[in-house]
């Protein structure tokens, strides 16, 4: 039998298994319909960054892919559905294969699938990093926070050697936001970037949404936004000035009004200038009148917080509860009683 039947046979036959155990384990509570294993449909939340794949790989079929053959292909078949696009290739290709077995990782509500499904795929394809994040999440409590910030840096690594290594990482002649073949290794960097800041790494965080910003003129992942409230609680306050003055590349989008405004507060209260700072607060309560509340008010276990609405997403974004900005609630607190 040759290799490829006898590994397509192996992944097939432990799906079959992963179906039953799921379905045992959910029969075992009342009530609880029959798992069902998860399949994605035309509207799945990668299916754009699907089609774009397999547009390239049907196009490369037939030749060097020319920027006006890509955008004939791509009106010509806009309505096709990604999934009857590139199969012959897929079946020819273990990444292509890891990475739909990825996208399902991250896309299914359910925990044990999701984890399957990335070991699957790491099966197929070490250098998955999308799949090395999932199961990196999934064993993050076994793991503690540096064995999992350590597993963060390797799907990191593991992007980069996807993508061909650091010679072709680095090459001058194409921007990685260009290619929908480099969004996996993006994404790596910024689970990252977004971990470290998490646990108050602040200076490694910096280091790798700088990366993120260099590589990717489009900032299509918001590293822009997340850099300035890292240096500005770091108190870097000349990077941070760089960005709230700094017109954006065309390519980019602005930083959001509501951001700009509360990260003027910030710096200008660690500037020292207080007066500056109280008229910037003034403008800033104006536009989200929601933060200070939020911010200020005791820890109630019973009070429900939306994570999504702009005063949370604020806070996030500009570490406003860190302690490295302890005094400047202090300032807050005093200016909103006053």
């Amino acid at each position: 039998m040759a290799k490829n039947e006898r590994a397509r046979r192996r992944r097939a036959a432990k799906k079959r298994e992963r179906t039953k155990r799921l379905a045992r384990a959910r029969n075992l509570r009342r009530n609880e319909p029959t798992f069902e294993p998860y399949l994605p449909g035309a509207d799945a939340p990668f299916a754009q960054e699907r089609f774009l794949r397999r547009a390239l790989l049907e196009l490369a079929r037939d030749g060097e892919i020319s920027e006006e053959r890509a955008e004939q292909f791509l009106t010509a078949n806009a309505t096709r559905p990604w999934f009857e696009l590139a199969v012959d290739e897929l079946e020819r290709m273990p990444a292509e294969q890891a990475q739909e077995l990825a996208f399902c990782a991250l896309e299914t509500l359910d925990p044990d699938e999701s984890l399957d499904l990335a070991e699957e795929a790491l099966e197929l394809d070490p250098n998955n990093c999308d799949a090395r994040y999932v199961v990196a999440s999934a064993l993050r409590d076994e793991l503690g926070d540096e064995a999992w910030l350590t597993s963060l840096y390797e799907a990191v690594e593991a992007g980069v050697e996807g993508l061909g290594g650091d010679q072709e990482l680095n090459r001058t002649d194409r921007e990685l936001g260009d290619l929908v073949f480099a969004r996996p290794y993006l994404r790596s960097r910024a689970r990252l970037a977004l971990a470290l800041r998490e646990l108050g790494r602040l200076d490694a965080a910096a280091v790798e949404f700088e990366e993120l910003l260099r590589v990717d003129r489009y900032d299509s992942l918001g590293a822009r936004d997340a850099l300035l409230g890292v240096e500005l609680a770091r108190g870097e306050l000349e990077r941070a000035r760089e960005l709230l003055a700094a017109a954006p590349a065309a390519e980019q989008r602005e930083l959001p009004e509501l951001l700009l405004a509360w990260a003027r507060v910030v710096e200008r209260w660690r500037s020292d200038d207080e007066a500056g700072a109280r008229a910037a607060l003034e403008l800033a309560r104006a536009q989200c009148p929601e933060l200070l509340p939020q911010l200020l008010a005791p820890p109630d276990a019973a009070l429900e917080v939306d994570p999504d609405s702009e005063a949370s997403q604020l806070i996030e974004l500009l570490l406003l509860e860190s302690e490295a900005h302890a005094e400047l609630r202090a300032w807050l607190a005093a200016s909103s009683a006053s």
